[in-house]
C-alpha cells in the first residue's frame, strides 16, 4: 500500500515539473522577443521626398545634385559721384481703365528705389520744367543744358488678375529702357515681374495694397537693371555757362563734387556712326581745353569753378574727372 502512495507522489511531481517547464518556456521567449524589439535599430537613409512651402516644389531625385540659384544683387556703383537720371511716367494707356494712373505711381516708386541706392539723382520732367515729349525727343539738350546723363522710359506691359475660392492673385509685368543722353544710345533694357495674393474678403482695399506691393517688387528688378546699365557709363557732366571768368557746371554738391576738386574740360566731338548700319555708336571726345577747380556750390545741384590752366571754355563743353 505504501508503495502505491509513493508511486502516485512521484507521478504527481513529474506532471507538475512538465507543466512548469512548458509554462516557463513561452514566458522566456516573450521576454526574449521584448528585448529584441527594444534594441536600438541602425538608422537607414529616408527615402521620402521633402517639399518646400507653397508652391510645392519637389527636391531633385537621388543622385542629382541641386544647383543653387544665382542671385544678382543690386549693383552699387563705385565712386562718390552720382548720375542724374530723368524718369518718365510709365506708359499705361493700353491697360484696363481701372488701372490707368498706375504708370505715374510706377514712376514715383522707381524714383524712390533709385534714390535709396545713393548712386543716382532721379528727376521728374516737371523738376526741369520740360515736358516728357520734349525730353524724349531732345536727349542731347538734356545732357548739354541740364547735365542729365540718362533717360528712363518704360511701360506697364500687363496686369493680370485671377482668383480661387479664398485668394485673389495679381501678376504685374514691367519693361523699361535706359538711354544715354550724350550718345542717344540705349544702354540697358530692364524687365520686372511680380505676383502677389491677398484674401478675397479684403476686397478693394486688399487689391490696392497688393497692386502697390507687386509694382514695388517688379520695379526693384527694373532698378537693378538700370544700375547695371549705368555701370558701363563713364561719369561726365557739362558746362552750364561761363560768366565773368567763372565757370558754372551742371553738377554740384548733390552729385558728389567737393570744394577744391580739380576737373578737366574737353570740347564736344561729333557722333560716331556705324559705317554699314548707320547706327549711332556714341559721341567722340574733342581735345582737352582746360583744367578747373571747384570753388563753390549754388542752386539745387550746380557748382562754380575757377580756371587753373587753358582757355576757350564755352557752354556745353564736357567735364570729366581729372585723370
Amino acid at each position: 500500500m505504501r508503495g502505491k502512495w509513493v508511486l502516485l507522489i512521484l507521478l504527481s511531481l513529474g506532471l507538475f515539473s512538465c507543466a512548469l517547464f512548458k509554462k516557463e518556456k513561452p514566458e522566456e521567449r516573450k521576454a526574449e522577443l521584448q528585448w529584441e524589439m527594444s534594441r536600438p535599430r541602425p538608422e537607414s537613409p529616408r527615402s521620402a521626398t521633402t517639399y518646400t512651402t507653397r508652391p510645392y516644389v519637389a527636391m531633385p531625385p537621388k543622385g542629382i545634385e541641386k544647383k543653387e540659384e544665382l542671385i544678382v544683387k543690386p549693383t552699387v556703383l563705385p565712386g562718390p559721384l552720382k548720375y542724374k537720371l530723368l524718369i518718365l511716367s510709365f506708359e499705361d494707356s493700353h491697360l484696363e481703365h481701372k488701372f490707368r494712373g498706375v504708370g505715374q505711381r510706377a514712376q514715383e516708386l522707381l524714383q524712390k528705389a533709385l534714390q535709396e541706392t545713393q548712386s543716382c539723382l532721379p528727376l521728374k520732367p516737371e523738376e526741369l520744367k520740360v515736358s516728357p515729349q520734349v525730353a524724349s525727343q531732345n536727349l542731347w539738350d538734356l545732357w548739354r543744358l541740364y547735365g542729365v546723363q540718362g533717360l528712363v522710359r518704360g511701360r506697364i506691359k500687363e496686369i493680370l488678375r485671377g482668383e480661387d475660392a479664398q485668394q485673389i492673385y495679381l501678376l504685374v509685368r514691367i519693361e523699361a529702357e535706359l538711354i544715354d543722353t550724350e550718345s542717344t544710345r540705349p544702354l540697358k533694357l530692364a524687365f520686372g515681374q511680380s505676383t502677389v495674393s491677398f484674401p478675397i474678403f479684403q476686397g478693394k482695399e486688399g487689391s490696392e495694397k497688393a497692386l502697390e506691393k507687386a509694382l514695388d517688387e517688379a520695379l526693384k528688378q527694373i532698378r537693378d537693371g538700370i544700375l547695371l546699365g549705368l555701370s558701363k557709363l563713364e561719369w561726365r557732366t557739362s558746362v552750364l555757362m561761363v560768366k565773368e571768368g567763372e565757370i558754372y557746371l551742371n553738377a554740384g554738391k548733390n552729385s558728389g563734387l567737393r570744394i577744391g576738386q580739380e576737373l578737366e574740360v574737353y570740347s564736344v566731338g561729333p557722333q560716331i556712326h556705324h559705317p554699314v548700319t548707320g547706327e549711332v555708336l556714341g559721341r567722340s571726345l574733342g581735345p582737352k581745353k582746360a583744367s578747373i577747380k571747384i570753388t563753390g556750390f549754388l542752386g539745387i545741384d550746380n557748382a562754380q569753378a575757377s580756371l587753373i590752366e587753358g582757355s576757350g571754355i564755352r557752354e556745353g563743353d564736357v567735364i570729366k574727372l581729372k585723370e
